[in-house]
């Protein structure tokens, strides 16, 4: 059973680096996010489809505001990819929580009109 959790954030792993930013720590929890900076999707691969079983993910932005509606589509057995392009540009933060791990990433969204330029 998938379950897309949008509420319950709970405080991460982070501290402030010497630039003023928020630093996560790496583990090795057998989640990836990436890319980092997008346009609109945002693919979480998982090394184990176990890590499928139960799932939570969260988004939410720079105030800690959930963002609610974002499309969840499945790739394979052990990726999917979220959609952020109901969401203005400016950074977010993307939590996935399985029974085994919770990973938190910095994610930069960018309008569409910036990424064709580049």
């Amino acid at each position: 059973m998938i379950v897309f959790a949008l509420s319950n954030i709970q405080s991460g792993m982070a501290g402030v680096d010497n630039a003023g930013g928020l630093n996560f720590q790496r583990n090795n929890s057998g989640i990836d996010i990436s890319p980092l900076v997008t346009s609109n999707l945002v693919n979480i691969r998982f090394k184990d489809q176990q890590s499928l079983q139960s799932v939570k993910i969260i988004v939410f932005d720079m105030l800690g505001n959930i963002v609610p509606k974002n499309q969840i589509m499945f790739l394979n057995e052990n990726m999917m990819s979220l959609n952020l392009s109901n969401c203005q540009p400016g950074y977010y933060f993307i939590r996935v929580q399985t029974s085994n791990a919770v990973v938190t990433k910095r994610v930069s969204l960018i309008s569409a009109k910036i990424a064709l330029s580049a």
